[in-house]
């Protein structure tokens, strides 16, 4: 893991043009051989594709998540994107295997 610690991926989120590209860039030069994956929205069951993603992901920086599927679903007026449920198993997922950096 990073320093001692065990984690599967790292997320990064944000508004749009807050940096995050620029913060993966430093992330990938310290922590070499780890890869690089956008998961911007596409169309599909999303608790299926982002449950994919997060468990078949290791050592992986996470360009967006959930977390923007469900803020930019709303801004789009895609509606929800998860059942409570679902939400609350995906939060739980990160929250067990992931970093996240907002």
């Amino acid at each position: 893991g990073i320093t001692g610690v065990s984690i599967r991926n790292i997320i990064i989120e944000g508004v749009e043009c807050a940096g995050k590209t620029t913060l993966t860039d430093e992330i990938r030069r310290k922590i070499p051989g780890w890869d690089l994956k956008y998961l911007g929205h596409r169309d599909g069951n999303q608790f299926d594709r982002y449950t994919w993603e997060y468990m078949t992901n290791i050592g992986t920086i996470l360009n967006r998540s959930h977390f923007s599927e469900v803020v930019y679903s709303k801004l789009k007026g895609r509606g929800e994107p998860f059942t409570p449920a679902e939400r609350q198993a995906l939060d739980e997922t990160v929250k067990r295997n992931s970093l996240v950096v907002f």
